[in-house]
């Protein structure tokens, strides 16, 4: 969903754009889903997410895209137990196009970690398997900022080379 979307929809809720009307505001509690899954803002503040009614996404940056996954179901790599967790994930770029700015091309993911199981957990630590593909394979690196927390990709050679290098520079 874009902020320019949900700007406009405040203005005039009454035909919300695809990006608003499908947000996962609620989820189906008849299947045991929570009542309440991606964040919004609750016009009326009656717990439902009723774009019609003036309701809309509450996102960060100008672009965002909202994920909830879970570890529930057969582990058939460790054969382990799932923990119950379900991981709320936001991506969100700080502009819609070129800007020429720090962050113009800058994927930012914010996470949050529910436990729906009846476990209690301490000193959980949390980690990310990332695989990127920066134009050829063969030649990215990988790098840490940890005063930002912040990770981040490059190309390992000037030349980045095959058919799906970006070539010099």
């Amino acid at each position: 969903v874009y902020q320019h979307e949900i700007d406009d929809h405040k203005k005039d809720p009454s035909n919300p754009v695809e990006n608003i009307r499908l947000w996962p505001g609620n989820g189906d509690t008849s299947l045991g889903e929570p009542k309440i899954l991606a964040p919004f803002v609750d016009v009326n503040n009656n717990g439902l997410y009723e774009p019609k009614l003036g309701d809309y996404p509450k996102i960060k940056g100008a672009i965002a895209a909202y994920c909830i996954y879970n570890d529930n179901g057969i582990h058939t790599e460790s054969g382990g137990k799932p923990f119950g967790f379900e991981i709320h994930q936001m991506f969100y770029q700080e502009s819609e196009g070129a800007n020429n700015g720090l962050f113009d091309e800058t994927n930012l993911a914010y996470f949050r970690l529910i436990n729906r199981s009846s476990n209690s957990y301490k000193d959980v630590k949390f980690g990310l398997f990332v695989d990127f593909d920066l134009g050829d394979f063969d030649d990215d690196m990988i790098g840490c900022d940890s005063i930002t927390n912040m990770g981040f990709v490059y190309n390992g050679k000037p030349n980045d080379e095959g058919i799906l290098g970006y070539g010099l520079n």
